[in-house]
Protein backbone atom coordinates (compact mmCIF):
# COMPACT_ATOMS: atom_id res chain seq x y z
CA UNK A 1 0.00 0.00 0.00
CA UNK A 2 1.50 3.45 -0.89
CA UNK A 3 0.62 6.25 0.82
CA UNK A 4 1.92 9.49 0.46
CA UNK A 5 2.93 10.97 3.80
CA UNK A 6 3.40 14.35 2.77
CA UNK A 7 -0.15 15.08 1.75
CA UNK A 8 -0.83 13.58 5.37
CA UNK A 9 -1.12 14.88 9.07
CA UNK A 10 -1.25 13.26 12.62
CA UNK A 11 -4.65 13.76 14.24
CA UNK A 12 -4.97 12.81 18.00
CA UNK A 13 -7.73 10.11 19.11
CA UNK A 14 -9.30 13.08 20.54
CA UNK A 15 -9.57 14.92 17.56
CA UNK A 16 -11.05 11.70 15.25
CA UNK A 17 -13.93 12.22 18.85
CA UNK A 18 -13.98 15.47 17.71
CA UNK A 19 -14.74 14.69 14.11
CA UNK A 20 -16.94 11.83 14.84
CA UNK A 21 -19.16 13.63 16.80
CA UNK A 22 -20.19 16.44 13.96
CA UNK A 23 -23.24 16.34 11.52
CA UNK A 24 -20.02 15.05 8.62
CA UNK A 25 -21.30 14.56 5.33
CA UNK A 26 -18.41 13.69 3.33
CA UNK A 27 -16.23 10.93 3.04
CA UNK A 28 -12.87 10.37 3.25
CA UNK A 29 -10.37 8.13 4.78
CA UNK A 30 -8.42 7.43 8.06
CA UNK A 31 -4.86 5.89 7.43
CA UNK A 32 -3.90 3.93 10.67
CA UNK A 33 -0.23 2.43 11.76
CA UNK A 34 -0.02 0.58 14.18
CA UNK A 35 3.60 -0.03 15.93
CA UNK A 36 5.07 -1.97 13.18
CA UNK A 37 4.33 0.61 10.56
CA UNK A 38 1.11 -2.12 9.00
CA UNK A 39 -1.33 0.62 7.22
CA UNK A 40 -4.94 0.02 7.34
CA UNK A 41 -7.67 2.65 5.85
CA UNK A 42 -10.40 3.32 7.37
CA UNK A 43 -13.59 4.71 6.00
CA UNK A 44 -14.92 7.49 8.00
CA UNK A 45 -18.28 6.71 8.38
CA UNK A 46 -16.89 3.06 9.80
CA UNK A 47 -15.01 5.57 13.02
CA UNK A 48 -16.54 3.27 15.51
CA UNK A 49 -13.84 0.47 14.71
CA UNK A 50 -10.95 2.94 16.04
CA UNK A 51 -13.57 4.57 18.65
CA UNK A 52 -16.00 2.21 20.27
CA UNK A 53 -13.75 -1.01 19.93
CA UNK A 54 -10.52 0.62 21.35
CA UNK A 55 -7.41 1.11 19.31
CA UNK A 56 -5.10 -0.64 21.35
CA UNK A 57 -7.10 -3.46 20.98
CA UNK A 58 -7.15 -3.65 17.32
CA UNK A 59 -3.94 -1.91 15.65
CA UNK A 60 -1.73 -1.92 18.98
CA UNK A 61 -0.65 0.48 21.82
CA UNK A 62 1.34 2.41 19.40
CA UNK A 63 -0.91 3.20 16.63
CA UNK A 64 -0.88 6.71 14.57
CA UNK A 65 -3.68 8.10 12.71
CA UNK A 66 -3.52 10.33 9.68
CA UNK A 67 -5.93 12.18 7.37
CA UNK A 68 -5.03 14.72 4.78
CA UNK A 69 -3.70 18.00 5.93
CA UNK A 70 -6.42 20.00 3.87
CA UNK A 71 -8.66 18.45 6.20
CA UNK A 72 -7.36 18.84 9.64
CA UNK A 73 -7.08 22.39 8.41
CA UNK A 74 -10.80 22.37 7.60
CA UNK A 75 -11.74 21.28 11.03
CA UNK A 76 -9.98 23.05 12.78
CA UNK A 77 -11.26 26.20 11.13
CA UNK A 78 -14.74 24.89 10.83
CA UNK A 79 -14.36 25.03 15.28
CA UNK A 80 -13.77 28.42 14.74
CA UNK A 81 -16.49 28.98 12.00
CA UNK A 82 -19.33 27.38 13.73
CA UNK A 83 -18.65 29.26 16.97
CA UNK A 84 -18.61 32.35 14.81
CA UNK A 85 -21.24 31.93 12.68
CA UNK A 86 -24.02 31.29 15.25
CA UNK A 87 -22.47 33.80 17.91
CA UNK A 88 -22.79 36.29 14.89
CA UNK A 89 -19.50 37.79 16.49
CA UNK A 90 -18.11 39.19 13.23
CA UNK A 91 -14.85 39.59 14.36
CA UNK A 92 -14.49 35.88 14.85
CA UNK A 93 -12.89 34.70 11.86
CA UNK A 94 -10.94 36.17 8.86
CA UNK A 95 -11.66 36.28 5.22
CA UNK A 96 -8.06 33.64 4.74
CA UNK A 97 -10.04 31.46 7.27
CA UNK A 98 -13.16 30.94 5.03
CA UNK A 99 -10.78 30.77 1.77
CA UNK A 100 -9.13 28.04 3.63
CA UNK A 101 -11.92 26.41 4.59
CA UNK A 102 -13.34 26.33 1.26
CA UNK A 103 -9.89 24.77 -0.01
CA UNK A 104 -10.93 21.80 2.33
CA UNK A 105 -14.29 21.09 1.21
CA UNK A 106 -12.91 21.33 -2.77
CA UNK A 107 -10.37 19.37 -2.20
CA UNK A 108 -13.00 16.80 -0.14
CA UNK A 109 -15.43 17.52 -2.71
CA UNK A 110 -12.80 16.44 -5.69
CA UNK A 111 -11.92 13.35 -4.01
CA UNK A 112 -15.31 11.39 -3.64
CA UNK A 113 -16.93 9.18 -6.23
CA UNK A 114 -19.56 10.07 -7.88
CA UNK A 115 -21.66 8.02 -6.21
CA UNK A 116 -20.29 10.18 -3.35
CA UNK A 117 -21.39 13.45 -4.68
CA UNK A 118 -24.73 12.18 -5.40
CA UNK A 119 -24.99 11.09 -1.92
CA UNK A 120 -23.78 14.17 -0.61
CA UNK A 121 -26.76 16.43 -3.02
CA UNK A 122 -29.31 13.97 -1.25
CA UNK A 123 -28.28 15.01 2.11
CA UNK A 124 -28.46 18.68 1.25
CA UNK A 125 -31.37 18.50 0.15
CA UNK A 126 -32.62 16.56 3.06
CA UNK A 127 -31.29 19.13 5.78
CA UNK A 128 -33.55 22.30 4.28
CA UNK A 129 -36.29 19.88 3.68
CA UNK A 130 -37.07 18.03 6.98
CA UNK A 131 -38.27 19.82 9.76
CA UNK A 132 -39.14 22.88 8.18
CA UNK A 133 -41.87 22.02 5.80
CA UNK A 134 -43.78 25.16 6.64
CA UNK A 135 -40.50 27.81 5.22
CA UNK A 136 -40.82 29.66 8.98
CA UNK A 137 -38.69 32.11 9.37
CA UNK A 138 -36.21 31.10 11.78
CA UNK A 139 -32.31 32.84 11.62
CA UNK A 140 -30.78 29.29 12.37
CA UNK A 141 -32.61 27.42 9.37
CA UNK A 142 -31.09 30.53 7.67
CA UNK A 143 -27.54 29.47 8.22
CA UNK A 144 -28.49 26.26 6.98
CA UNK A 145 -29.63 27.59 3.92
CA UNK A 146 -25.95 29.36 3.46
CA UNK A 147 -24.59 26.15 4.53
CA UNK A 148 -26.23 24.15 1.89
CA UNK A 149 -25.63 26.90 -0.87
CA UNK A 150 -22.15 27.21 -0.02
CA UNK A 151 -21.30 23.37 -0.29
CA UNK A 152 -23.89 22.88 -3.47
CA UNK A 153 -21.94 25.51 -5.29
CA UNK A 154 -18.50 24.20 -4.76
CA UNK A 155 -19.58 20.76 -5.48
CA UNK A 156 -20.72 21.35 -8.72
CA UNK A 157 -18.32 23.67 -9.39
CA UNK A 158 -16.11 20.72 -8.97
CA UNK A 159 -18.40 18.37 -11.02
CA UNK A 160 -18.47 20.97 -13.85
CA UNK A 161 -14.72 21.10 -14.14
CA UNK A 162 -14.92 17.07 -14.23
CA UNK A 163 -17.65 17.67 -16.97
CA UNK A 164 -15.75 20.18 -19.08
CA UNK A 165 -12.22 17.86 -18.47
CA UNK A 166 -14.16 14.68 -19.76
CA UNK A 167 -15.30 17.04 -22.57
CA UNK A 168 -11.90 18.00 -23.97
CA UNK A 169 -10.04 14.84 -23.28
CA UNK A 170 -12.70 13.00 -25.09
CA UNK A 171 -12.98 10.35 -22.67
CA UNK A 172 -15.21 7.51 -23.57
CA UNK A 173 -15.09 6.29 -20.05
CA UNK A 174 -16.66 9.32 -18.65
CA UNK A 175 -20.65 8.93 -20.41
CA UNK A 176 -21.70 7.63 -17.31
CA UNK A 177 -20.66 10.75 -15.62
CA UNK A 178 -22.33 12.64 -18.24
CA UNK A 179 -25.48 10.54 -17.62
CA UNK A 180 -25.06 11.82 -13.91
CA UNK A 181 -25.20 15.43 -14.89
CA UNK A 182 -29.04 15.27 -15.09
CA UNK A 183 -29.05 13.79 -12.00
CA UNK A 184 -27.02 16.33 -10.67
CA UNK A 185 -28.67 19.54 -11.66
CA UNK A 186 -32.38 17.80 -10.94
CA UNK A 187 -31.03 17.71 -7.33
CA UNK A 188 -29.77 21.53 -7.04
CA UNK A 189 -32.64 22.35 -9.18
CA UNK A 190 -34.66 20.90 -5.85
CA UNK A 191 -32.55 22.87 -3.49
CA UNK A 192 -33.13 25.94 -5.22
CA UNK A 193 -36.84 25.94 -5.61
CA UNK A 194 -37.17 24.89 -1.19
CA UNK A 195 -35.12 28.06 -1.20
CA UNK A 196 -36.95 30.44 -3.55
CA UNK A 197 -40.57 29.02 -1.85
CA UNK A 198 -39.05 30.02 1.43
CA UNK A 199 -37.63 33.25 0.41
CA UNK A 200 -41.13 34.00 -1.22
CA UNK A 201 -43.31 33.08 2.62
CA UNK A 202 -40.62 35.41 3.86
CA UNK A 203 -39.82 38.79 2.37
CA UNK A 204 -42.25 40.35 3.75
CA UNK A 205 -40.74 40.10 6.73
CA UNK A 206 -37.47 42.02 5.50
CA UNK A 207 -35.12 41.14 8.57
CA UNK A 208 -34.70 37.39 6.61
CA UNK A 209 -32.69 39.08 4.09
CA UNK A 210 -30.27 40.95 6.52
CA UNK A 211 -29.88 37.45 8.21
CA UNK A 212 -28.36 36.00 5.03
CA UNK A 213 -26.27 38.99 4.04
CA UNK A 214 -24.77 39.35 7.73
CA UNK A 215 -23.19 35.81 7.83
CA UNK A 216 -19.88 35.73 7.04
CA UNK A 217 -19.65 32.73 4.06
CA UNK A 218 -21.73 35.56 2.57
CA UNK A 219 -19.23 38.33 2.94
CA UNK A 220 -15.85 36.40 1.76
CA UNK A 221 -14.40 37.34 -1.61
CA UNK A 222 -15.41 34.21 -3.39
CA UNK A 223 -17.17 33.68 -6.47
CA UNK A 224 -19.28 30.94 -4.97
CA UNK A 225 -20.45 33.83 -2.41
CA UNK A 226 -20.79 35.94 -5.20
CA UNK A 227 -23.12 33.85 -6.35
CA UNK A 228 -25.56 33.12 -3.49
CA UNK A 229 -25.55 36.78 -2.72
CA UNK A 230 -27.02 37.07 -6.30
CA UNK A 231 -29.20 34.23 -6.22
CA UNK A 232 -30.97 35.35 -3.02
CA UNK A 233 -30.95 39.11 -4.27
CA UNK A 234 -32.44 37.96 -8.35
CA UNK A 235 -35.39 36.01 -6.46
CA UNK A 236 -36.05 38.50 -4.33
CA UNK A 237 -35.84 41.41 -7.30
CA UNK A 238 -38.11 39.00 -9.45
CA UNK A 239 -40.43 39.02 -6.26
CA UNK A 240 -40.61 42.55 -6.13
CA UNK A 241 -41.22 43.29 -9.92
CA UNK A 242 -44.20 41.04 -9.79
CA UNK A 243 -45.48 42.72 -7.01
CA UNK A 244 -45.07 45.96 -8.84
CA UNK A 245 -46.42 44.88 -11.63
CA UNK A 246 -49.76 44.47 -10.38
CA UNK A 247 -49.52 47.52 -8.84
CA UNK A 248 -49.18 49.13 -12.22
CA UNK A 249 -45.71 49.41 -13.13
CA UNK A 250 -46.38 49.63 -17.10
CA UNK A 251 -48.46 52.72 -16.31
CA UNK A 252 -45.91 54.65 -14.04
CA UNK A 253 -43.20 53.15 -16.77
CA UNK A 254 -45.35 54.74 -19.84
CA UNK A 255 -45.86 58.09 -18.25
CA UNK A 256 -42.54 58.66 -18.03
CA UNK A 257 -41.24 56.57 -21.19
CA UNK A 258 -40.16 60.03 -23.22
CA UNK A 259 -37.29 59.91 -20.60
CA UNK A 260 -35.87 56.14 -21.87
CA UNK A 261 -35.94 56.66 -26.00
CA UNK A 262 -32.57 58.10 -26.20
CA UNK A 263 -31.32 55.25 -24.88
CA UNK A 264 -33.23 52.77 -26.55
CA UNK A 265 -32.35 53.90 -29.63
CA UNK A 266 -29.06 54.27 -29.12
CA UNK A 267 -28.90 50.41 -28.57
CA UNK A 268 -30.71 49.62 -31.80
CA UNK A 269 -27.84 51.78 -33.74
CA UNK A 270 -25.54 49.68 -31.83
CA UNK A 271 -27.33 46.51 -33.73
CA UNK A 272 -27.98 48.55 -36.86
CA UNK A 273 -31.49 47.88 -36.41
CA UNK A 274 -33.45 50.49 -39.03
CA UNK A 275 -35.96 50.70 -36.28
CA UNK A 276 -36.66 53.18 -33.57
CA UNK A 277 -38.31 53.25 -30.30
CA UNK A 278 -41.65 55.13 -29.99
CA UNK A 279 -43.87 53.45 -27.29
CA UNK A 280 -43.04 50.97 -24.19
CA UNK A 281 -44.03 47.90 -26.88
CA UNK A 282 -41.01 48.96 -28.73
CA UNK A 283 -38.80 48.51 -25.47
CA UNK A 284 -40.93 45.14 -24.02
CA UNK A 285 -42.58 42.57 -26.38
CA UNK A 286 -46.51 43.36 -25.61
CA UNK A 287 -45.76 45.53 -22.87
CA UNK A 288 -44.25 44.43 -19.24
CA UNK A 289 -45.55 41.57 -18.18
CA UNK A 290 -45.78 39.88 -14.50
CA UNK A 291 -43.57 36.46 -14.60
CA UNK A 292 -45.88 33.36 -14.05
CA UNK A 293 -45.22 30.78 -10.86
CA UNK A 294 -43.45 28.81 -13.11
CA UNK A 295 -41.11 31.20 -15.35
CA UNK A 296 -40.29 33.26 -11.87
CA UNK A 297 -39.04 30.24 -10.55
CA UNK A 298 -36.85 29.18 -13.39
CA UNK A 299 -35.03 32.70 -14.00
CA UNK A 300 -34.30 32.63 -9.88
CA UNK A 301 -33.28 29.29 -9.98
CA UNK A 302 -31.24 30.06 -13.18
CA UNK A 303 -29.45 32.85 -11.07
CA UNK A 304 -27.86 29.84 -8.94
CA UNK A 305 -25.60 28.85 -11.35
CA UNK A 306 -25.02 32.04 -13.38
CA UNK A 307 -21.38 31.15 -12.67
CA UNK A 308 -21.06 27.70 -12.33
CA UNK A 309 -18.32 27.78 -15.33
CA UNK A 310 -15.43 29.27 -12.77
CA UNK A 311 -13.60 26.49 -12.04
CA UNK A 312 -9.88 26.97 -11.74
CA UNK A 313 -9.99 30.49 -12.47
CA UNK A 314 -12.20 31.37 -9.72
CA UNK A 315 -10.57 34.13 -8.38
CA UNK A 316 -10.26 35.81 -11.81
CA UNK A 317 -12.47 38.58 -12.43
CA UNK A 318 -12.46 41.48 -14.66
CA UNK A 319 -11.72 43.97 -12.06
CA UNK A 320 -7.93 42.31 -12.17
CA UNK A 321 -5.26 44.69 -13.50
CA UNK A 322 -4.40 43.88 -17.08
CA UNK A 323 -7.44 41.06 -16.73
CA UNK A 324 -7.38 38.73 -19.92
CA UNK A 325 -10.81 39.27 -21.56
CA UNK A 326 -10.43 35.81 -22.80
CA UNK A 327 -10.21 33.74 -20.14
CA UNK A 328 -13.25 35.83 -18.52
CA UNK A 329 -15.37 34.85 -21.46
CA UNK A 330 -14.39 31.56 -20.76
CA UNK A 331 -16.55 31.00 -17.62
CA UNK A 332 -19.77 31.95 -19.46
CA UNK A 333 -19.23 29.40 -22.46
CA UNK A 334 -18.26 27.27 -19.54
CA UNK A 335 -21.60 27.68 -17.80
CA UNK A 336 -23.45 26.95 -21.08
CA UNK A 337 -21.54 24.08 -21.90
CA UNK A 338 -22.77 22.51 -18.35
CA UNK A 339 -25.99 23.87 -18.86
CA UNK A 340 -26.86 23.05 -21.93
CA UNK A 341 -28.35 19.10 -21.53
CA UNK A 342 -31.57 17.84 -22.45
CA UNK A 343 -33.09 18.02 -19.15
CA UNK A 344 -32.78 21.93 -18.61
CA UNK A 345 -35.76 24.31 -20.33
CA UNK A 346 -33.75 26.53 -22.96
CA UNK A 347 -35.02 29.43 -20.74
CA UNK A 348 -32.63 28.91 -17.75
CA UNK A 349 -29.42 27.89 -20.01
CA UNK A 350 -29.94 31.13 -21.70
CA UNK A 351 -30.78 33.41 -18.85
CA UNK A 352 -27.44 32.09 -17.98
CA UNK A 353 -25.90 32.73 -21.27
CA UNK A 354 -27.11 35.82 -22.10
CA UNK A 355 -26.32 37.71 -18.61
CA UNK A 356 -23.26 39.81 -20.04
CA UNK A 357 -24.64 40.79 -23.41
CA UNK A 358 -24.96 43.91 -21.98
CA UNK A 359 -26.76 45.30 -25.26
CA UNK A 360 -24.21 44.02 -27.89
CA UNK A 361 -21.17 45.93 -25.86
CA UNK A 362 -20.32 42.70 -23.54
CA UNK A 363 -19.52 39.00 -24.27
CA UNK A 364 -21.44 35.81 -24.96
CA UNK A 365 -23.25 33.84 -26.98
CA UNK A 366 -25.86 36.17 -28.54
CA UNK A 367 -23.66 38.64 -30.83
CA UNK A 368 -22.71 35.62 -32.98
CA UNK A 369 -26.40 34.36 -33.12
CA UNK A 370 -27.53 37.92 -34.45
CA UNK A 371 -24.42 38.01 -36.72
CA UNK A 372 -25.44 35.12 -37.88
CA UNK A 373 -29.32 36.02 -38.69
CA UNK A 374 -27.64 39.09 -40.57
CA UNK A 375 -25.63 36.92 -42.60
CA UNK A 376 -28.10 34.72 -43.77
CA UNK A 377 -30.84 37.51 -44.10
CA UNK A 378 -29.32 41.27 -44.34
CA UNK A 379 -32.94 42.94 -44.06
CA UNK A 380 -34.27 41.46 -41.13
CA UNK A 381 -34.11 43.99 -38.31
CA UNK A 382 -35.80 43.13 -34.74
CA UNK A 383 -38.89 44.40 -33.79
CA UNK A 384 -38.48 45.10 -30.17
CA UNK A 385 -35.83 45.39 -27.96
CA UNK A 386 -36.92 42.77 -25.17
CA UNK A 387 -38.91 39.87 -25.20
CA UNK A 388 -40.09 37.58 -22.16
CA UNK A 389 -40.09 34.74 -24.58
CA UNK A 390 -36.29 32.81 -25.11
CA UNK A 391 -37.39 32.10 -28.82
CA UNK A 392 -38.08 35.81 -30.12
CA UNK A 393 -34.32 35.89 -28.43
CA UNK A 394 -33.22 33.45 -30.48
CA UNK A 395 -34.54 34.21 -33.90
CA UNK A 396 -33.34 38.15 -33.45
CA UNK A 397 -37.37 39.23 -33.44
CA UNK A 398 -35.79 40.92 -29.90
CA UNK A 399 -32.39 41.85 -29.05
CA UNK A 400 -32.41 41.03 -25.03
CA UNK A 401 -34.01 38.18 -22.33
CA UNK A 402 -36.03 40.42 -19.91
CA UNK A 403 -34.43 37.58 -17.31
CA UNK A 404 -30.67 38.26 -18.55
CA UNK A 405 -31.23 42.08 -17.82
CA UNK A 406 -32.54 41.23 -14.38
CA UNK A 407 -29.79 39.11 -13.59
CA UNK A 408 -27.29 41.99 -15.51
CA UNK A 409 -28.46 44.19 -13.07
CA UNK A 410 -28.15 42.42 -9.52
CA UNK A 411 -24.74 40.89 -10.76
CA UNK A 412 -23.25 44.53 -11.51
CA UNK A 413 -24.68 45.80 -8.65
CA UNK A 414 -23.22 43.09 -5.93
CA UNK A 415 -19.91 43.27 -8.17
CA UNK A 416 -19.50 47.20 -7.51
CA UNK A 417 -21.41 47.03 -4.09
CA UNK A 418 -18.23 43.90 -2.87
CA UNK A 419 -15.14 44.53 -5.09
CA UNK A 420 -12.67 41.74 -5.05
CA UNK A 421 -9.79 43.79 -5.65
CA UNK A 422 -8.87 47.21 -3.29
CA UNK A 423 -7.88 49.01 -6.75
CA UNK A 424 -11.03 47.68 -8.78
CA UNK A 425 -11.93 51.12 -10.18
CA UNK A 426 -16.14 50.88 -9.94
CA UNK A 427 -16.11 49.97 -6.55
CA UNK A 428 -18.65 51.15 -3.76
CA UNK A 429 -18.88 51.29 0.08
CA UNK A 430 -22.54 52.82 0.01
CA UNK A 431 -25.65 51.47 -1.65
CA UNK A 432 -25.91 55.27 -3.08
CA UNK A 433 -21.92 55.10 -4.62
CA UNK A 434 -22.91 52.05 -6.33
CA UNK A 435 -26.08 53.14 -7.87
CA UNK A 436 -24.07 56.24 -9.16
CA UNK A 437 -21.93 54.13 -10.87
CA UNK A 438 -24.26 51.69 -12.50
CA UNK A 439 -25.92 54.87 -13.91
CA UNK A 440 -22.67 56.16 -15.22
CA UNK A 441 -20.73 53.85 -16.84
CA UNK A 442 -23.56 51.49 -17.32
CA UNK A 443 -26.33 53.46 -18.63
CA UNK A 444 -24.84 57.53 -19.32
CA UNK A 445 -21.54 56.42 -21.04
CA UNK A 446 -22.92 53.27 -22.70
CA UNK A 447 -25.96 51.43 -22.48
CA UNK A 448 -25.30 48.43 -21.03
CA UNK A 449 -27.63 47.42 -18.23
CA UNK A 450 -31.83 47.60 -19.08
CA UNK A 451 -32.92 51.56 -18.11
CA UNK A 452 -35.80 51.03 -17.06
CA UNK A 453 -35.18 47.85 -15.77
CA UNK A 454 -32.30 49.55 -13.77
CA UNK A 455 -35.14 52.32 -12.38
CA UNK A 456 -37.57 49.20 -11.17
CA UNK A 457 -34.24 48.10 -9.38
CA UNK A 458 -33.99 50.98 -7.12
CA UNK A 459 -37.25 51.18 -6.24
CA UNK A 460 -36.06 47.47 -5.13
CA UNK A 461 -33.47 49.03 -3.14
CA UNK A 462 -35.59 51.33 -1.41
CA UNK A 463 -38.10 48.87 -0.26
CA UNK A 464 -35.11 46.93 0.61
CA UNK A 465 -33.43 49.02 2.80
CA UNK A 466 -35.74 51.83 3.72
CA UNK A 467 -33.97 54.74 1.89
CA UNK A 468 -34.54 57.67 -0.26
CA UNK A 469 -32.82 56.69 -3.68
CA UNK A 470 -35.26 58.48 -5.83
CA UNK A 471 -32.01 60.85 -6.72
CA UNK A 472 -30.94 57.98 -9.27
CA UNK A 473 -34.25 57.00 -10.81
CA UNK A 474 -36.81 58.36 -13.44
CA UNK A 475 -39.50 56.90 -11.90
CA UNK A 476 -40.81 57.83 -8.66
CA UNK A 477 -41.89 54.51 -6.70
CA UNK A 478 -42.97 56.45 -3.27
Amino acid sequence: MNINFKKYELVSLDELKDISGRNFKGSFTIVCSNGDGVLTLVPIKRIDIILNTGCAEIFGDNSKYYILKSLKKHFHEQNNFYNFKYNKDMDGISGEAVKSWTSAKIEMFTNMTIKEKENYFIDLYNAITIGNEAYKLDDKYIDIIIDVLFDTGLLMRVISNDFIKAKNDGNIEQKEFFKLIGVFQKLVNDIDLTIIKYIRQNRKKREYFNDFLNNPLLNANLPVSHAIRVFIMYTDFLFYYNKMCRSGLGGKVRVNFSSYVEYYNKVFKIFKNKKSVDRLEDVFKDGMQELSKLNLEYFAGASSVHDIGKFYDMEYYIAAKNYDIERIKKHLFNSYYMLNRKNQPLKVVYTVAFHHEYYGLGYGPFNSIYEAKKTANPHHYSKNIMSYDVYDVLNCDSIAYFPSKMLEIVDVYDTISHPWFDDQPLQAETIEGALNKMRIYFIEEEVKIDPILFDVFIGYLEELTKRDLSLYSKLKFR
